[in-house]
């Protein structure tokens, strides 16, 4: 009798998951790397020579780890496993968007079972941190901690009345937030989003918002905490793996062709850097030819890693990052030849990132560099990590500056400082990090590297010094209060100096004394927000 053409998928589907079972059940044994008895009744094949309807099974049926293994096992299982680099991250950025588009509890039910039982995501538990630092009966927000099972994301609670579903400690699911002027609110198992769940709409997009912030692409090994960042991912070993065999050349040649498929796919929800940066940054240092890499090489990795939509953001704690990670593999002279073409020194655009290099921000734990211009703050990091201890190089590096890059990097030290010690004149309270720093240093810190600059510039010989000039003028007055006195040297040298004519240095003294006279007029300075870089 023919068969219909559901009994054939059937039967094509069912065929298909007795392969996959027949695989699985080879890897558990062991046989990952040798061979595989694929039916029962067939001759044994060797793995680089499946076909490719079954390599594709294999390589769709596999974890991270699995991958990891057949891609070590030979060059040509490498460039098997290869594309699977990009698949991840794709497959990630589909089930998101459905996730996003799901306009029923029956369709976000189906994907949350879906995401269960693939073999390369997750749904993470929320406040993973406390569970495992606090092993409490409660946590601070009075849920039962003891049970991993309590903080485990579902839909269906979603679907059911708020309040009804209880934790396995009588304890609700959902718990009423009152927020004054934003009617009733639920926060859910303690986590820490809001949001009114008062109707069926309400807590289909609560529960959408839920499933998205809890999906991870590759979890990292089972049973460790998140909070280990030296623990690598799965996903990086896989990275690792597939790309050992490379030489930087062809790794950076596959890196932006995952980058590319990646993009395609993503939705914006979460940036790409986030999930791929660092694994590709670790797998580049973990090659077995890592010492090829180059200064220009290094340069197309960090465009390819370090917000590729964005190369001229100057982001200071990523490239920190990705230098720590192959200071230790590449000689000093590359890595320092990599900055410069990385950020040249000279532009504009690239004066907060040297800033903060040279005067050693602090990136740890941190999306943006924390300065410390003086060795009073309270943090503890001691002498040679703050503005004063990096002073001379910092002079050194603005000295060949042209005009507006040397006024845009004043512009950004007199912002960190500021910043530092920061004080609201409205409730006459501090919220900067110099806190405890009675003394105001850091305000001397910055009046000394000006007045190195100054005294090492040869003022007399520059053709910008009008443009100089209007960046004293634009000074704020506390610098310019601290100026006045160090001028006083300046103008000694200059007097003293055979390099121009009498009516010359007297002219550039009366600019400069009329420049650090003059109100302060730096355009925008007062709009500016707080912490914001100006660049």
């Amino acid at each position: 009798m023919a068969l219909t053409e559901q009994q054939r998928a059937r039967r094509e589907t069912n065929r298909r998951a007795a392969l996959q079972r027949r695989i699985k059940l080879g890897l558990g044994r062991g046989l990952a790397l040798t061979t595989f008895d694929l039916t029962g009744r067939t001759p044994t094949f060797r793995l680089d020579a499946l076909p490719a309807e079954l390599s594709s099974i294999v390589l769709d049926c596999l974890p991270c780890e699995a991958l990891a293994r057949l891609a070590l096992t030979n060059r040509e299982w490498a460039a098997h496993v290869a594309p699977m680099l990009a698949e991840v991250v794709t497959t990630f950025h589909a089930t998101q968007q459905r996730i996003a588009a799901a306009t029923t509890f029956d369709e976000l039910e189906s994907l949350e079972t879906m995401v269960r039982a693939h073999p390369r995501m997750r749904l993470k538990v929320p406040d993973w941190d406390r569970i495992y630092k606090n092993p409490t009966p409660y946590d601070d927000f009075g849920w039962p901690s003891e049970s991993l099972k309590a903080y485990e994301f579902h839909v269906n609670e979603f679907r059911a009345p708020v309040g009804s579903l209880l934790l396995p400690d009588e304890e609700p699911v959902f718990k009423a937030v009152a927020q004054p002027g934003n009617g009733r609110h639920y926060a859910y198992k303690g986590h820490l989003h809001k949001y009114p769940a008062n109707s069926r709409d309400e807590r289909l997009s609560a529960a959408r918002l839920h499933f998205r912030d809890l999906l991870e692409p590759w979890p990292m090994f089972s049973g460790t905490p998140r909070s280990h960042r030296g623990v690598p991912s799965l996903y990086e070993r896989l990275c690792v793996a597939a790309t050992v065999r490379l030489a930087p050349e062809q790794f950076i040649e596959l890196g932006a062709q995952i980058l590319e498929e990646a993009r395609a796919s993503d939705d914006g929800n979460r940036p790409l850097p986030y999930l791929w940066q660092l694994p590709w940054q670790r797998a580049g240092a973990s090659l077995l030819r890592r010492g090829e890499w180059t200064p220009e090489l290094l340069c197309k990795l960090g465009h390819l890693t370090i917000h590729p939509s964005d190369p001229e953001y100057d982001d200071v704690c990523d490239t920190k990052g990705m230098a720590s990670i192959y200071e230790e593999i590449i000689s000093a002279e590359v890595m320092k030849e990599f900055m410069v073409q990385f950020r040249p020194p000279s532009e504009v655009d690239s004066q907060y990132f040297w800033f903060h290099l040279l005067s050693d921000s602090d990136c740890a734990n941190e999306c943006v560099p924390q300065f410390f211009p003086s060795e009073t703050h309270p943090d503890g990091r001691g002498p040679g990590h703050t503005m004063e201890a990096h002073l001379q190089e910092l002079v050194a590096h603005a000295l060949p500056l042209g005009a507006a890059a040397l006024t845009c990097l004043v512009k950004i030290a007199v912002a960190e400082v500021e910043d530092y010690y920061f004080w609201d004149d409205d409730d006459h309270s501090q919220y900067g990090r110099g806190y405890e720093d009675d003394d105001r240093h850091g305000y001397e810190v910055v009046g000394e590297f000006v007045d190195e600059w100054a005294r090492q510039s040869g003022l007399l010989e520059r053709d910008d010094l009008e443009e100089i000039t209007e960046m004293l003028g634009s000074l704020p007055a506390w610098l310019k209060k601290l100026l006045a006195q160090k001028s006083l040297g300046w103008f000694e040298e200059i007097a003293k100096s055979g390099k121009a004519d009498a009516a010359r240095r007297l002219d550039v003294v009366i600019q400069i004394c009329s420049a650090l006279r003059r109100e302060h007029v730096w355009a925008g300075w007062e709009e500016r927000q707080q912490g914001e870089p100006i660049q």
